[in-house]
């Protein structure tokens, strides 16, 4: 460049932020800000070339330090280099941003002090980045000003653990973003919970404002929470607590606690509170959750209104939803307190997976216009014991006016239909002894398997005539047992036949070496007889002698060995036991209360028998309490497709009944069509009127209800066939109304 003059160079100094700062320097002066420590140069005149009148910051290594920031320094062009990109009024003219700017457009906790190693306490630095970013006086997100608005930002959370020992209070329109389930963690250590809540817009920066204290125009609102697991570290403390907050979000977050079977009430995932019917949770939104290990998922007391669950599983709960039912006092809300003279209402709760649920799923007390579409219930209502040990309904809807629909149950599966998973079997027997059958093969045979022998009669077994599978012994042999499950049927020197056995059952055992597996006790009673009751500990040898056995003895599930075999009894762990007396496990309804209810899919079961002799293929619920006890009414209405193996017809019918839980008598209808060459007798072929139906209530120990004291429980559905053309299969899907 060319030099126009040297001079002696002229440094000045003073305070940057005293009197009027810093002065015009003349060209190629310097001043040195003594407060600042910041260097300036002059530019000197435009007639001297410069661009324009004014200083010029020279960068030092003190801008590079906390006590300055050259990001202030560094202009920021949107792809600067790329020319089909204009960014500015012209290509000339782009827009620039100081790159402290552009960076400040991202904000993270770690921006605030949290560390996020799991270790250090990240309690103070959390609520700092809350506090500063939602809560703070000059920029309050809650405000219907400009700068409230521009403060409604997203604080992110990074992959990590952050360890916090007290409650997170969260206000309006904060939405708090991690990285994913179990990659941010917020985890809450101690029992100074909840690890959140949501506050209203009164609260300030270290000053909560009680929930009382909410009106309509200053609930907590608009807040979101995505992406993270909420962990409690404690059996006893709340995860979430919603404080009348509407149209908040909760999407992608796992809520996670450390359950330890042991009830306690403080216990809870989502926790929602109101003030009035006016002032309550309302439009809230819970997408992809997850919850576990936690002694309530959701509870909602008060009138809450039009809240969304959707896509969501819940897993190792006691209980699941408990809307509109007092925990505590272990009643309905009352329908008369301020908040609580509604209960839940126009809420929709789709497609969720409950498993491992002790009681509910869910539990309506008070409340309408509630929509339960596509839950899936599995291993829910039997306190952990398994379908084995039905206690409670799994769903329980408290009051009139909600809806039901798509309820899928493995409680159906295990209890319901008699062999509906499994395709029938028909063999040729070669030998028979007693009930040890030798067949062809017993290749795609399994427990529980419907059969039938075709030929003749042998060894007791009448052909053509309905069986089941109670042991699979070898390569060649079966035990069967027949449909009527008559103690003699089980009792038998041939010990292949304890299929049957259940708690407190009493029996006589004879023949062959018994060996434990499966979670009862046995009580002796004489040389050859044994009680069975539930228990879970031990594993002992047996024989069928008294001798060595102490009483009671643990953990007793028979095997035939001698055989080369195992049936199972009733498990007392909750594991699924194939080798279950059918009829003697009580059919606790999947649903109850008052509802109406759609069987999930469709079921089948075979027409095996033509002896004209009643055969029990389908259980059917009562209504009940929530308690599981049975009472009210039920309508079933059942659709039935019925073909036959020779294709000789088909009919389609409705049967129809009601069952009340305090008689014993059952009148059923069956309307029918059907198609196929009908019974005459020049041209005989078969007769669709053949079959029949007939529905029975049973009671809680699977015997046919009579009357006081017995306790009716169940309906069993049974079919009698007097066919031999009319062997085949039936496919069926019912509706309940309850009441």
């Amino acid at each position: 460049m060319a030099v126009l003059q040297i001079s002696k160079i002229q440094i000045r100094r003073g305070t940057a932020g005293g009197g009027t700062g810093i002065p015009q320097l003349a060209s190629g002066e310097l001043a040195w800000a003594l407060d600042t420590q910041e260097l300036w140069i002059g530019n000197g005149s435009v007639s001297e070339g410069a661009p324009a009148v004014g200083n010029t910051k020279i960068i030092t290594s003190n801008d590079f330090t906390t006590g300055g920031n050259v990001l202030n320094l560094i202009s920021h062009i949107y792809r600067s280099t790329d020319t089909s990109i204009q960014t500015g009024p012209s290509s000339n003219n782009p827009v620039a941003r100081l790159l402290q700017d552009r960076l400040d457009d991202r904000v993270t906790v770690f921006d605030f002090g949290a560390v996020g190693d799991g270790v250090a306490d990240d309690t103070a630095a959390i609520q700092r980045a809350i506090d500063q970013l939602f809560l703070n006086p000059s920029t309050k997100a809650s405000a219907n000003t400009s700068s409230g608005v521009s403060a409604r930002r997203i604080l992110e959370f990074s992959a990590g653990t952050y360890k916090i020992t007290s409650t997170l209070y969260v206000p309006s329109y904060a939405t708090l973003k991690g990285a994913g389930p179990d990659k941010t963690i917020i985890r809450l250590d101690g029992t100074a919970g909840p690890l959140m809540q949501f506050i209203n817009d009164n609260s300030t920066i270290g000053t909560i404002s009680p929930l009382s204290n909410t009106t309509a125009n200053t609930q907590p609102r608009n807040i979101r929470v995505q992406e993270m697991t909420l962990f409690v570290n404690s059996n006893s403390e709340t995860a979430l607590r919603m404080d009348a907050a509407k149209n908040c979000d909760i999407f992608d977050v796992s809520f996670e606690g450390k359950w330890n079977n042991d009830l306690n009430s403080s216990h809870i995932a989502v926790e929602m509170n109101v003030v009035s019917s006016l002032v309550t949770c309302e439009k809230n939104h819970f997408n992809h959750v997850d919850i576990s290990n936690f002694s309530y998922g959701v509870i909602a007391l008060g009138d809450v209104i039009a809240n969304e669950f959707a896509d969501m599983h819940v897993n190792n709960l006691y209980s699941g939803f408990v809307l509109g039912y007092n925990i505590t006092t272990g009643t309905f809300a009352n329908g008369t307190s301020v908040g609580q003279k509604y209960g839940p209402r126009n809420s929709s709760f789709n497609n969720i997976d409950f498993k491992n649920v002790k009681r509910h799923a869910v539990l309506l007390g008070l409340g309408s216009g509630n929509n339960f579409n596509e839950l899936i219930l599995e291993n829910v209502g039997n306190d952990g014991y398994g379908n084995v040990s039905p206690i409670y309904p799994q769903v329980y809807i408290g009051s009139i006016g909600n809806n039901t629909d798509n309820l899928k149950s493995d409680r159906t599966d295990d209890l319901g239909v008699y062999g509906q998973n499994s395709a029938v079997a028909t063999m040729t027997k070669t030998t028979s002894g007693s009930n040890l059958i030798t067949v062809d093969s017993v290749s795609g045979l399994t427990y529980n398997l419907p059969v039938r022998f075709i030929g003749t009669t042998f060894g007791g077994i009448v052909a053509n005539t309905a069986y089941w599978i109670s042991g699979i012994l070898d390569t060649d042999n079966i035990a069967i047992q027949n449909y009527s499950r008559d103690a003699s049927d089980i009792v038998t020197v041939n010990t292949a036949i304890l299929h049957g056995l259940i708690s407190n059952q009493t029996v006589t055992i004879a023949g062959s070496t018994l060996v434990d597996q499966a979670n009862v006790l046995i009580t002796v009673v004489d040389t050859n007889t044994f009680t069975f009751v539930s228990s879970s500990s031990g594993v002992i040898p047996l024989t069928a002698t008294t001798t060595g056995i102490v009483s009671p003895a643990p953990q007793i599930t028979i095997s035939a060995t001698s055989l080369g075999t195992t049936i199972s009894l009733t498990n007392g762990t909750g594991s699924s036991v194939m080798g279950t007396n059918w009829d003697s496990v009580p059919f606790i309804p999947v649903i109850a209360g008052f509802a109406h209810y759609k069987l999930w899919g469709q079921y089948r079961f075979p027409i095996l028998d033509y002896s004209g002799e009643y055969v029990p293929v389908a259980k059917l619920p009562l209504n009940s309490s929530l308690l599981g006890i049975p009472e009210k009414s039920v309508h079933y209405n059942i659709e039935y497709l019925y073909t036959t193996d020779s294709n000789s017809f088909v009919r389609a019918g409705d049967i129809s009944f009601v069952a009340e839980a305090d008689t014993p008598y059952i009148s059923l209808s069956d309307d029918y069509n059907f198609a196929g060459p009908v019974e005459d007798p020049e041209i005989v072929e078969v007769d669709p009127v053949a079959l029949e139906f007939k529905a029975e209530v049973y009671d809680y120990d699977g015997l046919p209800y009579i009357g006081n004291p017995q306790v009716p429980y169940f309906v069993v559905l049974s079919y009698k066939n007097t066919l031999l053309d009319g062997l085949g299969q039936v496919a069926f899907s019912f509706n309940q109304l309850l009441r």
